[in-house]
């Protein structure tokens, strides 16, 4: 009788091996128990879903509406994305601020479920911690199914509303006022 791997508990990301790229490794790429990882372009790696920050060469979809692509200066170490079959389908754009992270905008694909969220949280999480963050914080539209899903993730882990507020936004004015 034939058995399955992942049945078995063997271990499934010994499933996952890098192909056609001498010199990496689970642990040169930075495994984490149950997180996905960034993954070097280029690379034959049979992976079909994972979080990573933005490349160099790469802008935001515009059909995920992150809405500040249009700034023309993201900062793309503060930028997670989330590669699905190839393409960006999900993005994360958050920023440092005084010891915690702040998270801007969260859009995913509609057709993605909630694994792809937490995958892309879990990415975050794991970075903002390594860069010496202590928490973060955000504004959510629970109108749109992506944010109301990660207010519930906040919530579930001990996020708290601090009330409710106006977010506006402005240009810098002219050097003369």
């Amino acid at each position: 009788m034939a058995t399955s791997p992942i049945l078995d508990n063997l271990d499934v990301l010994a499933l996952l091996r890098l192909p056609d790229s001498p010199g990496l490794d689970r642990n040169s790429i930075g495994w984490l128990p149950g997180e996905i990882v960034d993954i070097p372009k280029g690379t034959n790696v049979p992976v079909i879903e994972y979080a990573r920050l933005l490349r160099a060469d790469e802008s935001i979809p515009a059909g995920l509406e992150a809405g500040f692509e249009q700034l023309g200066r993201l900062d793309r170490e503060w930028v997670w994305c989330l590669e699905s079959d190839g393409e960006i389908k999900g993005v994360l754009l958050a920023c440092p601020c005084h010891g915690t992270a702040f998270v801007w905008r969260l859009s995913l694909d509609p057709s993605l479920g909630n694994v792809s969220v937490i995958r892309l949280l879990r990415r975050f999480l794991t970075d903002i911690r390594k860069r010496g963050c202590v928490g973060y914080l955000t504004i959510v539209d629970t109108s749109k199914s992506v944010q109301a899903r990660l207010k519930g993730i906040m919530e579930k882990t001990g996020g708290k509303a601090c009330g409710f507020y106006e977010l506006l936004a402005s240009p810098l004015p002219k050097e003369t006022l």
